[in-house]
């Protein structure tokens, strides 16, 4: 908090990297042998620390600075007791929660090809931050939507579209990329080609970039970046901060030792006012054993299973990490009251079919401070328009649908109407106002 104010951030954007420490002891707490790929004069194992670090990046004049923030020792499975062992990425995924916490803004998470994977990009996409990696020449990308295929069709409906070119064989391709220009100290003028598909090791649509520099051909980057979705956020910001919530709890005539009996009968209120419209409407509610589950995929199975044009399509419920509040007790008086801890919550997914934005869903999460997330899609918004359109134009008797395929065709008052359009798009204004006297 103290680097956001400071430089006055309204965008944050982190950097997360693991870097080796050589250590020379065999008893040293934490020390184990690691593989390090940038060794000299060849890469190999290393004895010492492997250090999870996560920093800030600002700008300090035309220069850009990271100014580390965040700090955590990864240990091997083996070294650790029964139950306290975290890989790499849940070490990342339970500061992303904290930092979420005290910061409502635009977030972008800069990480190596390492961190690119469901473990960390899942959560990092519900929490609406954008991650941006690197990504194998090699990786299997996909078209982003199924072709379409006729109703008659036996079989399981695809879920998403035919694999596309290597990536390699796409930096070929000279005439797809465009001129970007990019500062580095000076001026360069990178060329880029952007495109979405669909990265089956995510299980989700991803934008996929290729840089080139024409000063250096061979040097060509592959960087996904998941979560380009458009995410509205809302933050009780008082409840946000230690002193907010003492705050709120004064005013409310809570004591801090009934603070947790409190909060159940909040949370209870909050589950209850999230399943209200599902219920009304008698769709699905699901809970699901575990918060690595699809959950849009799963929300479109509900959806072919039970179709509706519009309104709630289903609830979703799982428990999941977040940061709230606990009351800590303690003799020390500045560790005893009410702390930010990193805890567990039952979010509510409802997902519904909006008549001006198609697909979308909200992230209600079910315990103090009862911060909301609604995600929409860029794709479904523009299909839901244009559908919308066409309900409209078919309303009016201006096109009608040709059977048993996705095409539309003017009608005879339609063509009519368009033929007017088009004389009085090409006459001029002395001759529109010649006929209209």
């Amino acid at each position: 908090m103290l680097i956001v104010s400071k430089f006055d951030v309204r965008e944050l954007t982190l950097v997360l990297d693991d870097t080796l420490c050589p250590k020379w002891g065999k008893h040293i707490f934490g020390a184990a042998s690691f593989f390090d790929h940038v060794r000299r004069p060849r890469p190999g194992f290393i004895w010492g620390h492997n250090w999870v670090v996560m920093a800030v990046v600002i700008r300090l004049g035309d220069t850009s600075t990271a100014l580390p923030f965040w700090i955590k020792l990864y240990r091997l499975k083996s070294a650790c007791a029964p139950g306290q062992f975290r890989t790499r990425h849940q070490l990342a995924e339970g500061v992303l929660l904290a930092v979420r916490a005290w910061f409502s803004g635009s977030i972008r998470l800069l990480a190596d090809g390492a961190y690119a994977n469901q473990s960390l990009i899942g959560p990092a996409v519900d929490l609406g931050i954008t991650l941006i990696s690197r990504l194998r020449s090699d990786a299997r990308l996909h078209a982003p939507q199924p072709a379409r295929r006729s109703k008659s069709k036996r079989g399981r409906k695809p879920k998403f579209g035919a694999r596309l070119p290597a990536l390699s064989r796409m930096a070929r391709t000279r005439s797809a990329f465009k001129p970007h220009p990019v500062r580095y100290g000076k001026s360069v003028a990178l060329l880029l080609r952007e495109f979405e598909a669909y990265w089956p090791a995510v299980r989700r649509v991803v934008k996929v970039v290729i840089t080139r520099d024409p000063r250096r051909p061979k040097r060509v980057a592959y960087l996904p970046s998941a979560g380009c979705r458009l995410v509205f956020r809302g933050t009780l910001i008082p409840h946000m901060r230690e002193l907010g919530m003492y705050t709120f709890l004064k005013r409310s005539g809570v004591r801090l030792l009934d603070y947790k009996p409190f909060v159940l009968a909040m949370s209870e209120r909050a589950k209850e006012a999230a399943l209200r419209a599902a219920r009304g409407r008698g769709r699905p509610i699901r809970y699901l054993q575990s918060s690595k589950i699809d959950k849009e995929e799963l929300a479109r199975q509900l959806l072919e299973e039970h179709p509706t044009d519009e309104g709630p399509i289903c609830a979703l419920t799982t428990v999941e990490p977040c940061a709230s509040f606990e009351y800590h007790r303690s003799r020390d008086r500045e560790e005893r009251g009410l702390k930010v801890r990193l805890t567990k919550c039952l979010p509510v997914y409802p997902y519904q079919f909006h008549p001006s934005f198609g697909f979308l869903h909200a992230r209600i999460q079910t315990w103090f401070p009862f911060n909301v997330q609604i995600c929409l899609n860029g794709r479904e918004w523009a299909a839901a328009r244009v559908g919308r359109k066409l309900r409209l134009l078919r309303a009016h008797g201006i096109i009608q649908k040709v059977p048993k395929t996705h095409r539309y065709r003017l009608t005879q008052r339609g063509q009519l109407l368009t033929s007017a359009l088009f004389a009085a798009r090409s006459a001029s204004l002395k001759q529109l106002v010649g006929n209209a006297a």
